[in-house]
Formats: C-alpha cells, sequence, structure tokens
C-alpha cells in the first residue's frame, strides 16, 4: 500500500511499513500527478482520497 501522508509517501507491505519517502515538494497534495512502480506487481485494490 501507498500512503501519501503530509511529510511523506510511506509503502507498507503485509501491514507492515517497509519505506519513507520525505516528500521533496512544498504542496504534496497537488504537485504529484502520477505514481509509477517497476517490476512485477499484483493490484489488489485502488483508493482515492480526494
Amino acid at each position: 500500500m501507498f500512503l501519501n501522508t503530509p511529510d511523506s509517501i510511506q509503502v507498507f507491505y503485509d501491514g507492515e511499513r517497509i519505506y519513507t519517502f520525505k516528500h521533496r515538494t512544498r504542496n504534496p497534495k497537488m504537485d504529484y500527478h502520477s505514481l509509477v512502480v517497476s517490476g512485477d506487481l499484483e493490484v489488489e485494490s485502488i483508493e482515492f482520497d480526494v
């Protein structure tokens, strides 16, 4: 799961946070337009909070 928080993007796997990427923009809620993941990926669900 990818979670966009006010300070960072957090990546979770099996319910555990495995990575935290600090934002490098002043307005991450509006500045991010896409997310790119490379490699094998199985999508279970997609949720948007706007």
